[in-house]
């Protein structure tokens, strides 16, 4: 309790100046307040230890007030008790008084009621201290364990550096007890080591966080990075913070709150490098799609366009249309390579993508008003699968094939006009083959009539015949019969000599003989269609054909293998026609092995080897005639079929041509591949398949691709 209590009159008219003159005369401080508007004003500046309002004025509301808001216990002054009655104590109920002093109030009547009020007051704020106490320090323990588990550094630094509070966060980053609290702070910033974001240079003193603090800033996410033995490589962290501030407004500390960010900007530069790098390969993809000249389709499982590149645009000829893919055939005129037929919706590659099939070397004719001449695609159809293997969609590569078609077109014309060319010819082929034939047939009959070496023969064996008595004799006494035996002699090698121009006489007349069957045959296979359409074994009808040539093969020590595993079981095709034309592709394989092996051509470990593997692809059986034989120049792959066009010494040209009439005239495609001379070849025959559902009596598995040819 204060010796000497500042007590502050409110209110007390005109006796207010003897009451404030005997309050001095006790020893207290005196400030009195007349009007309202003054008592609030001397309560917030004097800051009273106790009250005296008089009840008597409306002034003793505002006493109370004042009272109330600076927490002073309030001592109501009230006139003699007695006249008032409990009137006198109605103001009172706006607060709680500490006691009553009647006017006029004697110096013992003042010092006793002071006295009680303000050791009463003392009394209550001891409990309430206490109370205040144990709440003060249950909060800073709360607060404390809240501050220690929350991740971020949190510290409190008054204006003469000393560190109020430090969490558990905090306390991590830098050595405490290595720099004691009195150390200057620019020392121990110094030390903490504090820099720019980018880790080199010094954080300047002035612009630190702290500093900002305590200067009275207020800010959130400056950041800042620390290097120190506590953290030697280094953390990245944004911090926030401001002032602390007394009642009057007055910084007396300062709040950093450190949130490690080092990982979260790791990731965004990973992100932002991996965003751009993505922005990259986009805009990379993006220029390489649209300056193909291949078009590039893609979509969604519905079918719908995702991609439409300027090839697809310019192939097509019209660009991306939003029309269900049920229209689409009809929108952009997608027709079989016979111009006529429409593709079915669930035959474009595009749409077989979508259900997880692929597809190669699709041919299709695309016409409509955008491309109104019509140009030949060829479509490979790709599925979209997610990293997990789920399907996501379809992609479709377009490529124009419309020079190899026309090509193809005036090929197929050719051979058309071959057919008449042979007819034309054949006359004049089979009269030359024919003379040769006589005059091969000639020179035999003459070199048989007139013999010389039978007359000498008979003479010998007539002087044989005169001696058959004592022949031991006659050939070692007997000058002739001394003779006989180097005549003997001569004569095996006159005979010999002769045998030998017998036999490439008749080895040509044998030639040219084939020759007119090769020209016959060809005739009738290309005038024989009226075979009817039947269901074939196809691997049975392959080995028919490679047994027609059995003993040509064995004789060349060609081994054959024939791969029919990924083809159906059966074909539809005319039965003669087929085998025939696999007997031209067998024997042209053949006569090219024979021929390399002719030159020396094969090394050491390398035998003569022909292969036939048949497949499915793209709704085609695919026959692939393989060989290693002296193979074909690459100017001469797509005259090799033409009508007595041959790469054989002593071939006739017209096999493949028969192989290739009987090809296009099934609608289907031929032609021959090859690394060039000396490195082997491959015939390749695609024959289309009828539609699903076409009775195609197929039995074997679809493959999902075809192989390799080997030896082109």
């Amino acid at each position: 309790m204060p010796a000497n209590a500042r007590i502050l009159l409110v209110g007390a008219g005109p006796s207010s100046s003897a009451l404030g003159d005997r309050l001095r005369g006790l020893g207290h401080a005196v400030r009195a307040a007349a009007v309202p508007e003054e008592a609030a004003g001397q309560a917030a500046a004097f800051g009273p230890d106790l009250v005296l309002t008089d009840l008597d004025g409306d002034p003793a509301r505002a006493g109370v007030g004042a009272a109330e808001r600076c927490g002073a216990p309030v001592v109501f002054l009230a006139a003699e008790a007695g006249d008032a009655g409990d009137d006198l104590l109605v103001p009172g109920r706006m607060t709680v008084p500490y006691g009553f002093v009647f006017k006029p109030a004697g110096p013992r009547q003042l010092r006793l009621c002071i006295h009680g009020v303000l050791a009463a007051q003392a009394r209550e704020r001891a409990a309430g201290g206490r109370q205040a106490d144990a709440e003060l320090r249950r909060q800073r323990g709360l607060m404390r364990a809240v501050l220690d588990g929350i991740p971020d550094g949190v510290a409190a630094i008054d204006l003469r550096g000393n560190r109020l509070l430090v969490n558990r966060v905090a306390r991590s980053l830098v050595d405490l007890d290595a720099h004691p609290a009195d150390e200057p702070l620019d020392r121990r910033v110094e030390a903490y080591g504090v820099y720019l974001p980018d880790g080199e240079t010094r954080y300047p003193s002035e612009d630190l966080p702290i500093r900002r603090a305590l200067r009275g800033e207020a800010f959130t996410g400056v950041e800042m990075f620390m290097r120190n033995p506590q953290l030697p490589r280094g953390r990245l962290f944004s911090v926030s913070g401001g002032p602390v501030r007394d009642e009057a407004g007055t910084v007396q500390a300062g709040v950093l709150v450190l949130h490690d960010v080092t990982e979260e900007r790791r990731r965004e530069a990973a992100f932002k490098r991996l965003a751009a790098e993505l922005h990259n390969r986009a805009q990379l993809m993006d220029t390489a799609f649209e300056n193909m000249s291949d078009g590039v389709l893609v979509t969604n499982l519905a079918g719908q366009f995702t991609l439409f590149n300027r090839g697809a645009r310019r192939l097509l000829g019209i660009g991306y249309s939003d029309v269900p893919a049920s229209e689409r055939p009809a929108r952009y005129g997608f027709f079989h390579p016979d111009r006529v037929t429409p593709f079915a919706e669930e035959d474009l590659p595009l749409m077989r993508a979508i259900r997880g099939e692929s597809t190669d070397n699709v041919e299709m004719f695309v016409q409509n008003p955008g491309v109104p001449d019509g140009v030949f695609v060829s479509v490979d159809g790709r599925p979209l699968r997610d990293d997990a293997g789920k399907l996501r969609g379809g992609v479709a590569v377009i490529r124009d094939v419309t020079l190899r078609a026309a090509a193809e077109e005036a090929l197929t014309q050719a051979f058309s006009n071959g057919r008449l060319e042979v007819v034309d010819t054949i006359v004049h082929n089979i009269g030359n083959a024919v003379n040769s034939v006589a005059v091969g047939a000639d020179t035999l009959r003459g070199e048989l009539r007139q013999n010389a070496l039978i007359g000498r023969l008979s003479a010998l064996a007539d002087a044989v015949e005169a001696h058959l008595d004592d022949p031991v004799a006659w050939l070692r006494d007997d000058p002739q019969g001394g003779k006989a035996l180097p005549f003997v002699v001569a004569l095996a090698r006159d005979f010999a000599a002769h045998y030998d121009r017998l036999l490439h006489t008749a080895d040509r007349v044998h030639d040219r003989v084939r020759h007119i069957v090769d020209i016959i045959r060809t005739q009738k296979s290309q005038s024989a269609g009226r075979d009817h359409v039947q269901a074939v074994d196809l691997r049975q009808q392959i080995g028919h054909a490679v047994e027609v040539l059995r003993e040509p093969l064995a004789r060349r020590g060609i081994r054959v293998e024939i791969d029919c595993a990924r083809a159906p079981r059966e074909i539809r095709t005319h039965e003669s026609r087929f085998q025939q034309m696999m007997v031209n592709l067998v024997r042209n394989a053949m006569e090219a092995i024979g021929e390399r092996a002719d030159r020396g051509g094969f090394g050491a470990g390398e035998a003569p080897r022909l292969e036939v593997a048949a497949y499915v692809e793209s709704a085609h059986l695919v026959i692939d005639v393989i060989d290693n034989g002296v193979g074909i120049p690459p100017d001469r792959l797509r005259s090799i079929f033409a009508a007595g066009r041959t790469t054989k010494a002593g071939g006739s040209g017209l096999g493949l041509h028969s192989a290739a009439n009987f090809v296009i005239g099934a609608g289907g495609s031929i032609r021959a591949l090859s690394e060039g001379a000396g490195r082997g070849a491959t015939v390749r025959v695609a024959l289309r398949l009828p539609a699903r559902g076409g009775g195609d009596g197929g039995g074997g598995a679809v493959p999902a691709s075809a192989p390799e040819p080997r030896g082109s």
